[in-house]
């Protein structure tokens, strides 16, 4: 959804259909639109009230650290953790992340919302890991305020910064170019995928796997890294490609549960605020090696960020194959 208004009605909205709990992971300039936006604390005060259970997850820094005080008492709980880029909710049936970057006292302009069973459950798996890495509020507040620790502010975003662009493709030879870039033009690739898209990338792709593996062999690429959900490693139909797969030297993990959108990320020189990074995504399953028949592709630091964060949770609770 695009546009402050309907970013603010979609939070609303989520509020008011929340029964059990709300679960917040919000970016450090965040807390100051809890506080100062009417709506949006009544819409906590009023949650709390009707016995929803309020957890807040945030970074507390010596900028925000009134307005987290004041969440203190709106929210159940709050915690910090040190880091945190994007910013989503989730409650027992609903997601939503409001895609906004570390600009102050600014209303999101797009907001992502999804009732998916499937990807509630895995962003809910996403802040519980989160939220057991976190520390108390009264211990972060202690630190900052007996200069123990202080984290200096994110640096700021300039004028002359790139402009980002997110689309969705639908020909299909421009599909395969931007997919065959991605795995080319980047110093480092990182899948979240149904290992059913190994055929996919076998019947397609496999040459541009071959050379990017043959310059990660030689020190010159960080390597492929796969993601996936598998039951028994002997029972799936595309273990032989795997088994070719693990060979060449991508690094595949199995995790219990996985997004019910497929992603991946190309990375250029470790830079992941200037535009040079970028994210492929699609909600289609490449059962059989079909192609790709939509696939929105973004730029946008925001984005990669968010799934960044999401794959590298993952990564760091998976098992190696």
């Amino acid at each position: 959804m695009y546009g402050s208004d309907n970013v603010i009605n979609a939070e609303l909205h989520f509020f008011s259909n929340s029964k059990i709990r709300i679960d917040s992971c919000m970016n450090c300039t965040r807390p100051q639109l809890a506080i100062e936006l009417k709506p949006i604390k009544k819409a906590f005060l009023d949650a709390k009230i009707r016995g929803v259970k309020l957890r807040y997850l945030t970074e507390i820094t010596t900028q925000n650290i009134s307005y987290c005080k004041e969440m203190i008492s709106i929210v159940d709980e709050l915690r910090h953790l040190d880091g945190i880029k994007g910013s989503f909710m989730v409650n027992e049936s609903e997601y939503l992340a409001p895609i906004v970057l570390f600009e102050r006292g600014k209303i999101a302009s797009e907001i992502v919302c999804s009732n998916l069973e499937k990807l509630v459950e895995q962003q809910q798996y996403v802040f519980d890991c989160f939220w057991s890495r976190a520390i108390p509020v009264d211990q972060r507040i202690a630190e900052i305020e007996d200069g123990l620790r202080i984290k200096k502010p994110p640096p700021s975003h300039h004028s002359n910064q790139r402009s980002y662009e997110t689309k969705v493709l639908e020909n299909p030879d421009e599909i395969y170019n931007k997919v065959k870039n991605l795995i080319e033009d980047t110093d480092e690739l990182l899948v979240c995928s149904d290992f059913d898209g190994v055929l996919l990338i076998y019947d397609k792709f496999f040459d541009s796997y071959k050379r990017v593996l043959d310059k990660y062999k030689n020190g010159e690429h960080k390597g492929i890294r796969w993601i996936g959900t598998i039951k028994n490693k002997k029972d799936i139909s595309n273990s032989n490609l795997i088994e070719m797969f693990l060979d060449l030297g991508v690094q595949l993990r199995h995790v219990k549960t996985i997004l019910p959108i497929n992603f991946a990320i190309g990375k250029r020189g470790g830079v992941d605020e200037e535009g040079e990074n970028e994210l492929h995504a699609t909600i289609e399953y490449a059962e059989g090696g079909n192609s790709i028949q939509s696939l929105l592709v973004s730029n946008d630091p925001a984005y990669i960020k968010h799934f960044s964060l999401i794959f590298e949770e993952l990564w760091n609770n998976s098992l190696i194959l």
